[in-house]
């Protein structure tokens, strides 16, 4: 029997704040097989987010071992995670951290710019995780020209479009109205049943905890036991042929990835993609992308 794709053993991590000392998780273990769709419950203050953030590298475990995809994560430097993150990793945020300036193609073309693909391979891709959210329709739109759904929407697109290991949703439909926030967890539902996709999502909301296949409880730091949920919701969506829009992006075989845009975080040392002289702006987003993939954890504690 194959491993389980995360493996979070006896962890625990606290922060220091004003002299204090705040423990955010306390002696926490979880396994996540392959395929799962984990909605991760509880109160505010009671770790989930911290729990996200350890999974995707964004921050390390004060004690424990967190592992995902057979890596022990405390054992990458900062630029090694920035590659890992990048290669492995889909992160759906609450306030959707889409560019304003870019339009929708340009923000879901993100973090292809910090691979090894050419334009032509980058822009079969973004139109394909488009469609698959269905906006092939708003490509050439702007943030401000989105209603709110639609901008999770492109921030789901950016989130898939590296074909990621693992899919981790901060709060999806926290800034969503209840319709926006169903057509949020309906494709999300989409990306686990049909494509396979393995999905971690921190929510409040028991309703949207429903579209997953299994619960996780935390409070004050601590698990209490996990739940299988008999089934999720199905909903009535646009015929799309998503083995075959999953078959066009893994056709793009990844390359390692590296951050190279105004960026001063230790990953932009990394060897690999570097911007020419002609680069546009796209590639300082991308960069600026990245080192927030980073450091939004430490920002968000400040």
């Amino acid at each position: 029997m194959s491993n389980p794709m995360v493996q979070i053993h006896d962890v625990s991590k606290s922060f220091s704040r004003e002299g204090f000392e705040v423990i955010a998780l306390d002696h926490v273990s979880l396994d996540i097989e392959q395929g799962d769709f984990l909605a991760l419950m509880g109160p505010s203050g009671s770790g989930k987010s911290t729990l996200l953030n350890l999974l995707a590298g964004i921050d390390r475990a004060t004690a424990g071992k967190v592992d995902v995809l057979g890596t022990d994560l405390a054992r990458l430097s900062e630029s090694q995670l920035a590659v890992w993150r990048n290669a492995h990793i889909g992160y759906i945020f609450q306030t959707f951290n889409l560019i304003p300036v870019l339009t929708a193609f340009e923000n879901v073309e993100l973090p292809l710019l910090l691979t090894k693909l050419s334009k032509a391979e980058r822009r079969k891709n973004v139109r394909t995780a488009l469609e698959l959210v269905g906006l092939e329709d708003r490509m050439n739109h702007q943030p401000r020209q989105l209603s709110g759904g639609q901008e999770q929407r492109v921030a789901i697109a950016r989130a898939i479009v590296t074909d990621p290991n693992l899919i981790l949703a901060d709060e999806p439909t926290g800034n969503l109205d209840a319709k926006a926030g169903e057509e949020i967890l309906s494709i999300l539902s989409t990306l686990n049943r049909e494509l396979k996709k393995t999905i971690v999502m921190v929510t409040h909301d028991p309703q949207a905890a429903g579209y997953a296949t299994h619960e996780q409880h935390l409070e004050k730091g601590a698990t209490d036991g996990q739940r299988m949920n008999v089934g999720s919701p199905i909903h009535d969506s646009k015929e799309i042929d998503h083995a075959s829009k999953a078959q066009d992006i893994r056709r793009g075989a990844w390359h390692a990835v590296v951050c190279r845009g105004a960026c001063d975080h230790p990953c932009r040392e990394s060897t690999g993609v570097v911007p020419t002289a002609k680069a546009d702006h796209r590639w300082l987003y991308a960069g600026l992308y990245a080192r927030g993939m980073y450091c939004r954890a430490q920002e968000e504690r400040r």
